[in-house]
């Protein structure tokens, strides 16, 4: 009887050779294996979610630890491959391509573009530490992972803050927010009518609205007074 790997988490620990100089490129101790060889033994910890994309293919996302939470370092899209019962032939993240090369088979027309577009959009419970242990928890009961994370970092289960808090939505800095301001308050210098569409023409917003919704994101980031019209802050 054939079977794919369940959708979800997997813990893998992995001991494998690899070439020493690859190891020290990545900071890593690389002592060989066999006195005279370049391949040094190396275990690997990982952390996979493992999601089938359509029934014929699967995409799988490396975790690694950042900030004490899980984060998605690596995304891999490739063939849904079944196994035998009782026996795992490839581990999460791998298929037998990476050893068969051009003579791989895969589905008819190979990856598409839209299947890499619905990889890419990852569901945001990846990024749920919490959510994540607890599934691995319950599939690994046995498993040391759990200690072992804590040495890696993993002491919370709040996601990542950003790395600048007073960004705006989609990531915008505060220096944009800043020009916003800037325009809005030559504006109203102007005594201008109309401060919301300048501001919309003076910085090519597509329309009225986000001229808009920008000069509310600066009043809230205390760049702009909190009333509608009257005496701005000069800069």
């Amino acid at each position: 009887m054939a079977r794919t790997y369940k959708p979800g988490p997997h813990i893998e620990y992995k001991a494998t050779l690899a070439d020493g100089d690859d190891l020290r490129r990545a900071g890593l101790p690389a002592t060989p294996a066999n006195p005279g060889q370049r391949a040094c033994s190396v275990v690997v910890d990982n952390v996979w979610v493992v999601h089938p994309l359509d029934e014929a293919w699967v995409a799988a996302y490396r975790l690694v630890i950042q900030k004490g939470a899980f984060v998605v370092g690596e995304v891999r899209i490739y063939p849904m491959e079944s196994v035998k019962s009782g026996l795992r032939l490839y581990s999460p993240g791998d298929w037998s391509g990476i050893w068969r090369g051009l003579d791989a088979t895969v589905p008819d027309g190979g990856l598409t573009t839209t299947l890499v577009r619905k990889g890419g959009k990852m569901n945001p419970s990846l990024r749920a530490s919490r959510g994540i242990l607890h599934d691995l928890k319950k599939r690994y009961p046995d498993a040391g992972m759990f200690s072992d994370l804590q040495k890696h970092g993993l002491v919370n289960f709040a996601k990542p803050k950003p790395s600048n808090p007073t960004s705006g939505r989609l990531g915008k800095p505060m220096k944009y927010y800043k020009r916003v301001a800037k325009e809005y308050t030559r504006a109203l210098e102007r005594n201008s009518r109309h401060p919301i569409q300048d501001v919309a023409l003076a910085l090519d917003f597509d329309s009225d609205s986000k001229a808009r919704d920008a000069v509310h994101r600066a009043r809230k980031l205390d760049l702009l007074p909190k009333t509608t019209r009257g005496a701005a802050k000069t800069w």
